[in-house]
């Protein structure tokens, strides 16, 4: 389990370091950074990031230089929208955005953190990409690439024990038994909370009197005797905002709203597999209480395997190209496997592309809006009218009610609140999930996703839990100037690409056989900002890796879905891992779908209408949260 982790949470420190140094201002270690509360960052606990070809050209990246620093923060300043009608949107159901994050939780950890081999706090003239060979053999992946729901259930236990990681792994094991109790999995109670008249405060949304929609948190797990303080890191222990944590296998679940609400979605989706299997399954098999814990993850991690490929990828990549995928076996995946020396699981070692985690995965970005139709309380009544609090939540406000903010749970932000979910925060799916579309009002957005394309929504410019300056009254320009990269999305993402030695757009595209953009493609709509910014870069023949499959959804689908080859290197990424993995649907029966027996657990899952599952809304469905 990783017990205290972050994208980052980068802060800036009382004296920024000079330029060159760690703005931390300490020696970074060679491999792996200084580890985070609560992370075990044992080498052999991890996995390897990798490029998806070994040919290095020179003129396959951007050209070194301040220069290209200097146009790639003006790039990442003019994709940022000056308000957030600036974009028109798409037809993508929102839940995409949210689900893409949790897929990424489930695949990668680590990518953004401060090495060696990625500082992108440099100054302009000392940034500089790092060789490739020291990308590979220093940059470390915590999560296992498999979508194995581990940030559900825990982590299997790493390749290797050794003296070193025996402790930890230990430890990570027993908390992870502690995730559930008995077969089903532990869940949250929301809290009502009411005003100064005694009444709740805004409506119950969804079915009844279902407060079931919260995650676990440690401060209910304390006084359910369930785990103790010694079971966390003394640091996160002594932390004013320890009870409110979530206790789940990933804390980054809980760093946004929307991500914390479709994790409790699938652990409510678990419960009801286990009452399923209990009372409904035609086989009424007697089951240990093991046996029905193991025969309902494995039915549950399927499904979601399953809406995975053939929902998700199928939503947000070309579908020809996922179905050409899957009938090759992931080749572009397959070049760079490397057969362990003991095998991995079975098979053999996965890898994280480095184009897939720094670059091409992050088009969800752009999907991201700064507002949201969220509930009956902050977005529309079911009667189409005005919420009963206001008419939309912020993204500011997704951040807020989480275990994981400074002031977590308090609507004015400036102390912790309840140890719990506030009742009128609980999501309502079909404003998210497609099943209950609404255009955009003069005080509430669409139920939709912004488009996949070269703009981002104004919040992402100014990220309220990054690049903190503490308490300090007077802070550097240099402090500023780190303070205001780290809350930058768009600068932080060309950065690290760009000091990552990621392939240029157009390189990538030769590996992977593509048509590349040409340079009329490349400049279609633009504003005269990131045109500027491209010409002072040379970015029309050697394109940013991120900038460019952005803009390749923009000019090929109107943002409706990847382009080409982001198309082709996130399912070739995500159907490569379900190949690697011998407990994956795909690799034991690649026929299989929700319709049928889950081999040796039972099934098929029936929806209340007779059907089967076939989307993430009827997922949502048969877990009762919608």
């Amino acid at each position: 389990m990783l017990l205290d982790f972050s994208h980052g949470g980068h802060a800036i420190p009382e004296k920024a370091a000079p330029a060159g140094t760690d703005p931390a201002g300490k020696t970074l270690l060679k491999t792996v950074s200084q580890p985070e509360t609560g992370e075990d960052f044992d080498t052999d606990a991890m996995t390897r990031f990798r490029f998806l070809s070994e040919d290095d050209r020179p003129g396959d990246k951007l050209v070194p230089g301040t220069k290209t620093v200097q146009a790639l923060d003006a790039l990442g300043e003019a994709m940022v929208d000056q308000d957030d009608k600036g974009n028109p949107d798409s037809t993508i159901p929102p839940i995409y955005t949210y689900w893409s994050q949790f897929i990424d939780h489930e695949l990668t950890a680590r990518t953004d953190r401060t090495t060696e081999v990625s500082d992108i706090t440099l100054n302009s003239d000392s940034l500089k990409p790092a060789p490739r060979t020291m990308v590979e053999d220093s940059l470390f992946n915590r999560r296992t690439p498999a979508i194995e729901l581990d940030c559900i259930y825990g982590d299997r236990p790493p390749r290797k024990l050794t003296d070193h990681n025996r402790k930890q792994v230990d430890t990570n094991l027993r908390l992870a038994s502690k995730l559930r109790d008995g077969a089903r999995m532990r869940i949250g109670t929301a809290v009502v909370v009411s005003g100064p008249d005694g009444l709740p405060v805004g409506a119950l949304p969804g079915r009844g009197d279902d407060l079931h929609r919260d995650l676990p948190r440690i401060g209910a797990m304390l006084d359910l005797g369930v785990v103790s303080p010694g079971d966390f890191p003394p640091e996160l222990a002594a932390s004013p905002t320890f009870r409110h944590r979530a206790f789940i296998g990933d804390p980054r679940n809980d760093e946004n709203l929307a991500v914390a609400q479709f994790h409790t979605a699938l652990l409510r989706f678990h419960n009801a597999v286990v009452d399923w299997l209990m009372f409904k399954d035609p086989r009424r098999e007697r089951r240990s209480t093991d046996e029905l814990f193991s025969d309902a993850r494995r039915i549950v991690t399927w499904t979601h395997q399953y809406l995975v490929v053939h929902d998700f990828l199928k939503r947000l990549a070309m579908p020809e190209v996922v179905d050409d995928v899957l009938g090759s076996g992931a080749k572009l995946y397959r070049r760079r496997l490397r057969s362990a020396g003991a095998p991995f699981f079975g098979m053999a070692e996965p890898y994280m592309p480095v184009e897939f985690s720094v670059a091409c995965y992050r088009f969800g970005h752009s999907m991201i809006r700064d507002s949201y139709d969220y509930n009956r309380n902050f977005g529309r009544k079911p009667d189409d009218t005005a919420g009963f609090l206001i008419p939309k939540a912020s993204l500011n406000q997704f951040f807020q009610f989480t275990g994981k903010s400074a002031a977590p749970m308090d609507p004015a932000g400036k102390a912790p609140g309840p140890e719990h979910l506030p009742h009128n925060w609980i999501i309502e799916w079909d404003h998210f999930d497609g099943t209950a579309f609404k255009p955009e009002t003069a005080d509430t957005p669409a139920r939709v996703a912004r488009r996949i394309d070269t703009h981002i929504a104004p919040s992402l410019a100014t990220l309220a839990n990054e690049g903190s300056l503490g308490t300090n009254s007077a802070p550097s320009e240099d402090m500023k100037r780190i303070s205001a990269l780290l809350k930058h999305l768009a600068r932080r993402n060309l950065r690290r690409g760009y000091q990552l030695s990621l392939p240029t757009g157009q390189a990538l595209a030769r590996i992977a056989e593509v048509p590349a953009l040409t340079r009329d493609e490349l400049a279609k709509d633009n504003t005269k900002a990131m045109n500027d910014a491209m010409d002072m870069g040379g970015f029309f023949d050697r394109t940013p890796l991120w900038f460019y499959i952005l803009k390749e959804a923009e000019v090929k689908t109107g943002g409706e879905r990847l382009g080409e080859l982001g198309s082709r290197i996130v399912a070739n990424t995500i159907i490569g891992v379900l190949l690697t993995d011998h407990t994956s649907y795909l690799t034991r029966d690649p026929s299989w779908d929700p319709s049928k027996i889950v081999p040796g657990a039972g099934g098929p899952l029936t929806l209340p209408g007779g059907g089967t599952i076939a989307t993430i809304g009827d997922l949502l469905q048969f877990a009762g949260v919608k």
